[in-house]
């Protein structure tokens, strides 16, 4: 997500005026703006945990609140914000504490972050480290396993696929 590529602000995600149940978990993502913009309502049930993300210069932010848990309590009561990883994150205390602040994307411990493969290496202190048991950020395998079993079925029913021969 970049605002400078795409126009916008780069938010990864939005929340406005009073989201129920929202659940994010297991993403990664680089986008160039705050993780999550929110204004309005209150926004009950809110999970976010497992995802890997850059913090930039805002974060987890809302309308007139700072970073963090000041967004969290206001806009997100209740909410469960757990084992994510914020990379380059400089107000790492103002989150809640079950959850990992990276200095930069070179400490993450990614397979090959140069050649875009984002996987989690054996070494990186993330691996096996989500509040699951699994990698923290996008389970890989399981991507690339749906991927493959929604092209194999054509789950698009409006999409006709000329067949050769």
């Amino acid at each position: 997500m970049s605002g400078a590529r795409w126009g916008g602000g780069g938010r990864l995600f939005q929340a406005y005026n009073g989201i129920t149940d929202l659940v994010i978990d297991h993403n990664t993502a680089f986008q160039d703006g705050p993780i999550i913009m929110a204004e309005g309502k209150p926004h009950r049930g809110f999970i976010y945990r497992n995802n890997l993300t850059p913090h930039n210069d805002y974060g987890i932010q809302g309308t007139g609140t700072g970073s963090g848990e000041r967004t969290l309590n206001k806009y997100f009561p209740g909410a469960v914000v757990e084992k994510n990883v914020i990379i380059a994150n400089p107000y790492a205390s103002h989150y809640p504490a079950n959850n990992f602040s990276s200095p930069s994307l070179g400490t993450v411990g990614f397979v090959d972050y140069g050649r875009a493969d984002y996987r989690l290496s054996d070494s990186s202190p993330y691996k096996r480290a989500g509040s699951d048991g699994k990698d923290i950020g996008v389970d890989f395998e399981a991507l690339s396993a749906a991927l493959a079993e929604a092209a194999a079925r054509d789950l698009n029913p409006g999409c006709v696929r000329k067949k050769n021969g």
